[in-house]
């Protein structure tokens, strides 16, 4: 369960949060089918993911990952921060961090709070210079306007290159791969 104010996670059992303060209401959760879980859910937050991954990569500000699996960490870490620069700093096409970056900061101004449980990340393939990983997780967020997105199952796969001491992700495999 999430604090409808911060976003933190809190027990079942308590009555307010314990970062914000804030009263949590027990909500019943909300049954989905299979068939409409995902429709409108997909379109915000997956392309909130896909412009974090590729601003991330792009803008170049963090410092150097020593790991495929690190990077993928930190991109989730830097979109749970909403930190656009950050994310697209993770991509590995320079010449396109700064668009990704603003396109998802517009996505970023709608959303309150962002959170990701349960992440496991795994390296699938490892050469040299290039990587593959999943990265498996539950996400839950609200928007500014006060809609919370119940939290959600989704699974992302990362194309990595190695540029110098950096682990970078290949936002194109990662932005236009296959979305259906």
């Amino acid at each position: 369960m999430f604090c409808p104010s911060c976003g933190r996670e809190v027990e079942a059992a308590e009555k307010f949060c314990t970062q914000c303060g804030a009263p949590v209401e027990v909500v019943a959760p909300v049954k989905k089918s299979a068939a409409s879980r995902w429709p409108k859910t997909v379109g915000i937050v997956g392309g909130v993911v896909a412009v974090a991954v590729i601003v991330a990569l792009l803008v170049g500000g963090i410092g150097g990952t020593s790991s495929p699996e690190q990077t993928v960490r930190t991109f989730y870490r830097e979109a749970e921060r909403l930190n656009a620069n950050g994310q697209a700093a993770l991509l590995a096409r320079e010449e396109y961090r700064e668009m990704w970056a603003m396109t998802l900061q517009m996505s970023y101004d709608m959303i309150d709070s962002l959170s990701f449980s349960n992440l496991a990340v795994s390296v699938t393939s490892q050469t040299e210079d290039t990587a593959e990983a999943t990265a498996e997780y539950d996400i839950w967020f609200k928007l500014k306007v006060g809609t919370v997105y119940p939290e959600e199952h989704a699974v992302d796969d990362f194309e990595l290159v190695r540029v110098g001491n950096k682990w970078l992700i290949d936002e194109t495999d990662f932005f236009y791969g296959d979305w259906s």
